[in-house]
């Protein structure tokens, strides 16, 4: 490898660990404080939950995550109209 190479390695692992705390405390107030503008954007947000039937309250578990991957696989067939991927293979 050459110098440029660990240069930029050890300049990438150095932003990394600085950035790092910052960061992380920025993210910590983000989901933990309060919430910014909740009275417009809690409504927004309530109302596309419920136009989409997604309940709140419920985690969103692996099956639930599946079977939304599922549906939107579907969906994109139907919109596009190829039923089947179109790979080929030679």
């Amino acid at each position: 490898m050459t110098t440029i190479g660990w240069i930029q390695i050890v300049v990438f692992a150095l932003v990394m660990f600085l950035i790092t705390k910052p960061l992380g405390i920025y993210l910590f107030k983000v989901f933990e404080g309060p919430q910014p503008l909740p009275a417009v954007l809690g409504r927004i947000e309530r109302f596309v939950l419920r136009l989409c039937g997604v309940d709140p309250k419920i985690e969103q578990t692996v099956r639930y995550q599946g079977k939304g991957s599922i549906e939107q696989f579907g969906l994109e067939r139907f919109r596009t109209g190829k039923l089947l991927p179109t790979t080929r293979l030679i």
